[in-house]
């Protein structure tokens, strides 16, 4: 359980251990169930249907882990798969991500559509084909992008940090990489990609 990680982390909650009343984050499932397609999605989002979609969805900043991200997608891109990420949000990072896709030869790979509203969100993670999480500090908590991507069927792939451990089991509802490390990222998510059925499951 996420809260009691952090609890045991913290000295003032572990004063009041027997007073401390846990309420989990939740979300409206229902709201993620589209009548629309994830082909149909990706039509009105203007994403193209020839490609894999890799979705992170959140705060542009330096903790998410996305400048491993996007190191991850060059090992795909060198390899010849068919590969989109989509970087959805605003943070300090932002230029410093754009700086580094065209670095990498990445720009036609990766896409910085900004604040998604919360009408918007459903569909982007219904035409996308795995939600990335790839953070790699332990102040990371319970994100709420977690549920969402749940929520709409995406199968989760998320660094391995002890409260990521107490949301997500490897291989039963998501997937754990090892935190800061751009190769194994690559290999998870390549591992996803190639298989729709586990892709499915995952999901």
């Amino acid at each position: 359980m996420p809260f009691k990680d952090y609890m045991e982390e913290s000295d003032n909650l572990k004063k009041v251990h027997g007073k401390v009343v846990y309420t989990p984050n939740g979300i409206d499932e229902s709201l993620y169930n589209l009548r629309l397609t994830g082909e149909e999605c990706r039509t009105k989002l203007s994403l193209p249907k020839d490609a894999y979609i890799i979705l992170f969805l959140g705060s542009l900043v330096y903790r998410k882990g996305l400048h491993i991200l996007v190191s991850a997608i060059r090992e795909l891109v060198r390899q010849g798969t068919p590969v989109k990420l989509v970087l959805a949000g605003e943070g300090v990072m932002k230029n410093q991500l754009l700086s580094l896709s065209k670095r990498l030869g990445l720009s036609a790979h990766i896409q910085f559509p900004g604040f998604i509203s919360e009408g918007t969100k459903p569909m982007l993670y219904n035409a996308a084909d795995v939600f990335c999480l790839p953070s790699t500090l332990d102040l990371e908590r319970f994100p709420i992008t977690i549920l969402e991507a749940s929520a709409a069927g995406l199968p989760i792939l998320v660094s391995n940090l002890q409260t990521y451990r107490g949301i997500i089991t490897d291989g039963k509802n998501g997937v754990l990489a090892l935190r800061g490390d751009e190769k194994y990222l690559s290999t998870k998510l390549l591992a996803l990609l190639e298989d729709r059925n586990e892709r499915r499951r995952l999901g």
